[in-house]
Parts: structure tokens; sequence; C-alpha cells
């Protein structure tokens, strides 16, 4: 009997060391922005879930010649960067991405089309006023440029190039009470591409038609509403850069509303400097009048920030505009407010989806420092917004912010800034914007999920939103 009970003590021993020498399983999910991407270059983020501090690694086999994951390895929860080289080879191509946690595993296959041969890429719209629309030229070939249609009254320089370029469409003054429209034609490599280029009347407005879009807020039928966007061969769609609602009587955009997502999270280029009339809202309605122009005494802001539309060349220097600019404090400009700014940019690494809407409050009722009477009457904003959205699969949450446009602390200005800090003291939800502000911001959440606009707009989930 005595024997028996050690047999069996020595049984459970064994099979209870068996069990604890047994590596336990490792949840693992893996997930890719775009499984198909472009020819050209790309950035997108690898989505990692894992268990928390459960350490993981990264290998490309094959493609590991084109594709590349950084960083390779980490630990928990993370976002490591998957980039493409150009794809030259005239046909896809096919590369495995495989995440490795313990005994774990999981893998991932990303397409790479063949790279376009030729590729024309710019906006198409432009005011009345005598304006120039600037396209850029992907190639490694030579081509040619040339106007078939509206002769009389646009040209385009250079006329051909060899490799990648940019070209200048150059229109006259539109003094007719109807839109006009030019066609455009590059040809190289064997392709032939056509633009139709559509120049605004006189004392015309854009169209009014408004898309459904979750980011755009109610737009009022007496101002204009702008979209600025353009056709991005990577994502083989027309990317928006930024929509407005602007006000030609004060000179000054009410909102501007864009999205941060995976493509539009990228950071391809740098600042690109590239001050320009907008080619959609007439000169006289613009705030500035030349590149080398300033608002007395306060800086040049941007509404939709140049760091926030750094995903292709393109879309920053469409922040350059003047209809994006509005007079800020320089204080304010450089400091508290580029700080709400890069923390907008971290919250949207950290959802499926940003949604922003910025800009400087000048609707009626709202108090504001006046005018420029020097820069044709612009209204300067007291007050600065934002009311922002993060969207991670049908989960939604909402947050606003309320700040004065003035300077640091002084013996002048006792009430200035004493810090830099972005805190919650500048948060309000996107319900009390509403109020302050006369603009109703998201009105289409509802259109997701009823009774979604009043979750999202008056409460508010810190958490999401860390300082």
């Amino acid at each position: 009997m005595c024997r028996k009970l050690i047999l069996y003590t020595f049984l459970l021993f064994c099979i209870a060391g068996l069990s604890s020498c047994k590596e336990n399983p490792v949840n693992l999910r893996i997930t890719l922005d775009e499984v198909i991407v472009s020819g050209e270059e790309t950035t997108q983020f690898l989505t990692i879930e894992t268990d928390p501090n459960q350490v993981w690694t990264v290998t490309v086999n094959p493609g590991n010649d084109w594709c590349f994951v950084y960083p390779p390895s980490g630990a928990g929860n993370a976002f490591p960067i998957v980039s493409t080289v150009e794809n030259g080879d005239g046909a896809e191509r096919t590369a495995t991405i495989t995440v490795r946690a313990g005994k774990t595993s999981k893998s991932v296959d990303l397409t790479q089309q063949a790279a376009a041969l030729i590729d024309v890429i710019g906006s198409t719209n432009t005011s009345n006023s005598a304006s120039t629309l600037t396209f850029q030229i992907r190639t490694k070939s030579m081509w040619t440029a040339s106007i078939t249609e509206g002769s009389s009254f646009c040209s385009v320089t250079p006329t051909s190039g060899d490799g990648n370029g940019a070209i200048v469409v150059s229109f006259q003054a539109n003094p007719a009470g109807t839109p006009r429209t030019a066609n455009l034609l590059v040809t190289g490599s064997g392709e032939e591409i056509n633009l139709i280029l559509t120049q605004g009347s006189s004392g015309s407005r854009p169209e009014q038609y408004i898309p459904w879009r979750l980011e755009l807020p109610e737009v009022k039928n007496t101002r204009w509403y702008v979209e600025h966007k353009y056709y991005e061969s990577k994502v083989g769609d027309t990317i928006v850069v930024y929509a407005m609602e602007y006000d030609t009587a004060q000179r000054h955009s009410v909102w501007i509303a864009y999205v941060f997502d995976a493509f539009r999270n990228q950071k391809n280029v740098n600042r690109s400097n590239a001050w320009a009339f907008d080619p959609i809202i007439p000169r006289e309605f613009q705030s500035l009048n030349s590149s080398s122009q300033t608002f007395p005494g306060y800086d040049r802001g941007h509404l939709c920030a140049s760091e926030d539309r750094v995903f292709s060349l393109i879309a920053n220097q469409m922040t350059f505009y003047f209809s994006n600019m509005s007079p800020q404090v320089g204080w304010f400009n450089q400091q508290i407010w580029a700080n709400l700014e890069s923390y907008v940019r971290t919250w949207a690494k950290m959802c499926d989806t940003l949604y922003v809407v910025t800009g400087g409050a000048i609707n009626p009722g709202v108090e504001t420092l006046g005018v420029l009477e020097s820069r044709n009457n612009v209204t300067i904003a007291k007050w600065w917004f934002k009311a922002l959205v993060q969207r991670t699969g049908n989960s939604f949450t909402g947050i606003a912010w309320w700040m004065e446009n003035k300077p640091q602390q002084s013996a002048s200005r006792p009430d200035g800034y004493t810090s830099r800090a972005v805190t919650f003291e500048y948060a309000i939800t996107i319900r009390e914007l509403e109020q302050r502000t006369g603009i109703n911001f998201f009105p289409r959440l509802n259109d997701i999920r009823p009774g979604l606009e009043d979750q999202v707009e008056t409460q508010i989930d810190y958490s999401k939103w860390p300082l």
C-alpha cells in the first residue's frame, strides 16, 4: 500500500512537472492597413496585437529585398512601419510578412503592383482670377505636355522633359459669367493622360455640392464650400487633403476639416514653404496678396498645419495656400498651439481614423480681436478651436479644445499664458464647443448609429487623449 501511494504521488508530480513545462499559448493577431499597394514607394502600419510584454519578431520572406519592417522586434502591442521600394520589374510581386511570438506565428501577404510608367498629380480647379496650377510628373522616360483645348486663355510650361518634373499651367482672368474648361495632355512611355481643367466664372463660387463625409460640419449655403484634393496613384483614388467653409467677407475660413488615417499618417516629405494663392477662391477674397506678405504684429498661422499633411508633396503645398492662413499671436502659434498640434498627430496614431475640425472662431456672437485693415480687413480670431473624433473599428470617442489667441504672461499681459503645456483645462465637450461657435460639427455621426452624435459630443473619455 505504501509503495502504491509513493508511485501514485510520483506520477502526479511528473504530470504536474510536464504541465508546468508546457508553454502557455500566445494570443497573436496581425493586420496590414493595405494588403495591395501601388508600385510607387509606400509606407504603412503593421498592427501587432499580443499579450502584454510578450516578445515578438518580424521576418519578411520572400520579398526581403524590397519590403522592410521597422522595428523588426519588440514586445506587446505595436505598430511597426512597413515600407516598400518602387517596383520597376513591370509585374506585381508579393512579400510574406511573418510575426512570431513564443511558439505562435502569423503571416500576411503584401502584394505590390507594378509602378505606373507615367503619372500626373495636381489640382484641376482654379478661380476666375489670373492664376496658375502646378502638376507633378512622375516617370523615368521623356514626356511632353500641351494644351489641346483652351489654349486661347491658358498655356503650359515647360512643354517637355525627361524623368520626374513639374509643369505650370497659367490662366488668364475669366471675365465671363460662366466657367470654362481646358484640356491638358501629357504623353510619355507610350501612354497618354488627359486632364480636364476648370476655371470658375466672374463672381462665381465653387460648386456647393456637399459630400457625405464624417469629418464635415454643417455648411451654411451663404458661404463657400471648398475642397483641396488630387489623384494619388499610391492608393488609386482621389485624396482629399482638407475641406473648408470660407467666409469671403471676413477673408477667413469658418472651419477646416481633414482626416488622419494610415495613408495620411505617413511622413514622406518635409515642409515645402510653397506660399501661393488658393486656386479655387478668387484672390480678392484671400487673406494675403503675396508670398512675402505678413500679418503685421502676427504670425501667418496655418489652420491645417503643414506637419499634418506630409504624406505627399502636393498635399503639403496645399497647406500653404493663403486661404489656410490666419493671424496668430507669435507665442501662441509657436508654443502652446504647436504643442496641441503635436498631440493631435500622436493621437492620430492611436486609432484607425482621426477626424479633425479646426479654426479660429469668427461666427456672429463670438468675440474677435478685430480686423487687419492693412490686409484687406482680415478678421483676427480671439479664440481657436479643435474638434476631434477618434474611430477604432465601430467605437467612437470625441473631445474639443478651446484656446485664446494671446501671448505669454508678462508685465504688460498679466492674463497671458504661464506655460506652453497643454492641459485638460482647455478641453471641453464637442457639444459645448458647438454652443460657443455656432457650428454643428459632426452631424453625420447618427448615420453611423442612432444616438451616436449625443454620445460622442457630450462625453469625454480622457484616457483616450493622453497628455
